[in-house]
């Protein structure tokens, strides 16, 4: 709406620029975190093939790639939510001090993600 109390026509180009601004962050710290979980699961399983294929199958997932298409929320919570997880599961395997930290800093870091 103008100053003036008349309605300015849609702009598709400036809602395309919008969109862009807050969905790429998103899919890009979605992707960078795809490292992070096969690190993660490398730790765990002991097997960097079985790591491989588990993250190619999460992130070839058709509702974590529509979830990633929305900017919400949401597309955080499954990545700190499996990050948490994942750090807990390989802090009670190996019960290492650097484990307890990551795994705290998973936890905490879900934390704004659900209010």
């Amino acid at each position: 709406m103008a100053t003036d109390g008349t309605f300015v026509q849609f702009d598709p180009e400036i809602t395309k620029q919008l969109n862009f601004n807050f969905r790429f962050p998103l899919l890009l710290f979605n992707g960078l975190m795809g490292f992070f979980f096969f690190w993660l699961l490398t730790r765990l399983s002991g097997n960097a093939w079985t790591a491989a294929f588990a993250v190619i199958l999460m992130y070839l997932s058709p509702v974590l790639l529509g979830m990633n298409q929305i900017a919400n929320p949401d597309t955080l919570f499954w990545v700190f939510g499996l990050g948490a997880f994942l750090t807990y599961a390989l802090y009670l395997r190996n019960v290492l001090g650097s484990s307890l930290l990551l795994q705290l800093f998973s936890s905490g870091s879900r934390w704004p993600v659900n209010t």
